[in-house]
């Protein structure tokens, strides 16, 4: 025990003093019915009038739409395969929303699921559990079960499976709500409701809505404008299967492209002895001149 650490008793006087002075920023006081308003009456006695008049919003997101819980297949090594790993021939390997690190508006399209006779094999297994099928394919906004920080929310298109990493809303107003979970009030709330590292779809879909948002084409252009600049990012580089050169090239003209690749070629040729020492690019250099300027042939882009 240490010699000058305070008592039990006296850990409590200073508690009861700190309740009496009202002053005090540590000092919460609140209706405790103000809890009922919220969604599995969490204790969070620290939130302003403000964020609870939130909670008497008539709509939730599940009134509205549909938050729903993907796939478990019981034996993801079997059944999962990165992009790359497959023969892109083989249309039964199905693009699949399977969470991922935290990534906003577009995007963590890694993964694909083998879909071979609408799932046949996946569904004979013992260990699968096959839920919301009929979900399946269509567009939605996605999120990451499972993180350490706040709630990204992604534009799925059609033509994705979705797993119970991957959990996802469907509906007509995708966009505005998207930009909702996107936002800093939407991070606010879901803090409060859910304080784990857990997003659910069930705890997602009992947050308040605002339905005027859908409305607002303001909000839905902005939401578009994100979805659009986060896909061509996602797409500029090889993780994704849309990629087809770095966004460099886009800058480097054509003539530039073509000479490049034409002096690497000859200085590959060039044999450096003592004999014969390395020759000055100008005495080469009018063989290089007469280069046709279509970069297609190196399957280089330019302007």
């Amino acid at each position: 025990r240490l010699v000058n650490a305070p008592s039990q008793t006296a850990k409590e006087d200073a508690y009861l003093e700190m309740v009496k002075d009202p002053s005090c920023k540590g000092l919460y006081r609140t209706n405790q019915t103000n809890f009922e308003k919220i969604p599995g009456s969490p204790l969070c006695y620290w939130i302003s009038d403000r964020v609870l008049k939130v909670f008497s919003l008539p709509k939730k997101i599940n009134d509205i739409g549909f938050s729903k819980k993907g796939l478990d297949t019981g034996e993801n090594t079997k059944f999962y395969r990165l992009w790359f790993e497959v023969n892109n021939e083989a249309d039964y390997w199905i693009p699949l929303n399977k969470g991922g690190k935290f990534r906003k508006w577009y995007g963590n399209h890694e993964y694909v699921i083998n879909w071979s006779q609408n799932g046949s094999a996946i569904k004979r297994n013992g260990k699968a559990n096959i839920r919301n099928e009929k979900f399946y394919f269509k567009p939605s906004v996605s999120w990451s079960d499972v993180t350490s920080g706040k709630l990204s929310a992604r534009l799925t298109p059609s033509g994705f499976i979705f797993d119970a990493t991957g959990p996802s809303y469907f509906g007509a107003n995708l966009f505005s709500m998207l930009a909702y979970m996107n936002s800093k009030v939407f991070a606010s709330i879901a803090t409060l409701m859910m304080p784990t590292i857990h997003f659910t779809n069930g705890q997602v879909g009992l947050i308040p809505y605002n339905t005027q948002a859908d409305s607002n084409q303001r909000i839905v252009f902005l939401s578009k404008a994100n979805v659009l600049i986060s896909k061509t990012e996602w797409n500029n580089f090889e993780q994704s299967w849309k990629f087809d050169y770095h966004p460099y090239m886009f800058h480097i003209a054509e003539h530039t492209v073509l000479v490049i690749c034409h002096i690497h070629r000859r200085i590959s040729k060039i044999r450096v002895t003592a004999k014969h020492p390395f020759k000055k690019l100008a005495t080469w250099w009018h063989k290089i001149q007469n280069v046709p300027k279509k970069c297609q042939t190196f399957g280089l882009g330019g302007h």
